[in-house]
């Protein structure tokens, strides 16, 4: 590549050109640009996988959690405030389980869901403003709302101040929120539509699919949660996803957590990017974008991307 021509929102035109170019896009919006139809071809899309095997994490409420003992479940699962920090306690299935049984990565995080999680989330912006002097912030009528709610906002500060630790009512619904990686052959895909932008490039189409083989990781992670916690709670499983109920994947969602399209691989035939995340069929082009992600693991992805983006760097500056 020789030069690069860029136009603003306002129709503004100017031609880059450089040694080398860093392709910073979004997941999606890395596919969608190099998916652009070109004179002279897709020169980085030899494998035909431009665009395919698109990850996102599955999130869903996988099972009523009731516990057996509180004191001791609250105490193992409730956030954990520690020096300007909060923790979030997941639970992930061990390597050894994953591999023995030919399963995805895949955790999960305890979620209460309480009606008083909206009083709750105004008090805690009242108390923490109060808690580390900005008092100023803090409006009569949130003073008003808090006198309003004083054994609730007494509870909450007693617990966060002392034990540093999250405050859950007791009565709150407790639910296995599980978080699972897709399969790294993903059927998802990311295509052009028809349309296009106010830049004249074709918009995009996302096919999102969750397939067999990660509900299958769900159920059994469920039944292993169930067993693993016997002694701390009941675990029990939503009917619709031990019977395979199409009513169970209505309720799954995606993480935000895009990923793959652009898959980085040692062969050009097998995919987008090299190692080093150098576009194939061009010598002097890099892609550093979640969309190079060969495989999602269940985590949150930012800090791996982040990790890319600092090996491409130093990649760069010894080239």
């Amino acid at each position: 590549m020789r030069g690069l021509r860029c136009r603003t929102l306002s129709g503004i035109e100017a031609v880059f050109r450089a040694n080398r170019f860093v392709f910073c896009l979004g997941t999606i919006e890395s596919s969608r640009f190099f998916l652009q139809p070109r004179s002279y071809g897709l020169l980085w899309n030899s494998s035909g996988l431009l665009g395919k095997h698109f990850q996102d994490h599955i999130d869903c409420n996988a099972a009523v959690v009731e516990p057996i003992n509180q004191s001791l479940f609250h105490q193992s699962f409730d956030n954990i405030f520690s020096r300007g920090f909060k923790y979030h306690p997941k639970l992930r299935l061990s390597p050894s389980a994953q591999a023995e049984n030919g399963l995805l990565n895949v955790a999960a995080t305890v979620s209460f869901v309480s009606d008083a999680d909206e009083t709750l989330g105004q008090l805690k912006n009242t108390a923490k403003n109060l808690l580390r002097g900005r008092a100023r912030e803090v409006s009569l009528s949130d003073l008003a709302f808090a006198v309003r709610n004083l054994p609730l906002l007494t509870r909450q500060v007693v617990r966060y101040s002392l034990q540093h630790r999250a405050y859950n009512p007791s009565e709150a619904k407790i639910l296995l929120r599980v978080h699972c990686e897709q399969e790294p052959t993903s059927r998802s895909t990311i295509t052009l539509s028809e349309t296009r932008d106010c830049l004249g490039l074709f918009r995009t189409r996302l096919d999102w699919k969750i397939s067999e083989k990660e509900l299958a990781t769900i159920r059994h992670y469920v039944e292993v949660a169930r067993q693993s916690l016997s002694r701390l709670a009941r675990i029990v499983p939503d009917p619709d996803l031990i019977v395979d109920s199409p009513a169970f994947l209505s309720r799954c969602d995606d993480s935000n957590h895009h990923m793959g399209g652009m898959r980085m691989s040692t062969s050009r035939d097998t995919g987008i990017v090299d190692p080093n995340l150098r576009l194939y069929g061009l010598d002097n082009t890099y892609i550093c974008s979640g969309a190079v992600f060969p495989t999602s693991g269940f985590s949150n992805p930012t800090h791996t991307l982040l990790a890319l983006a600092i090996r491409l760097s130093e990649h760069l500056s010894h080239a």
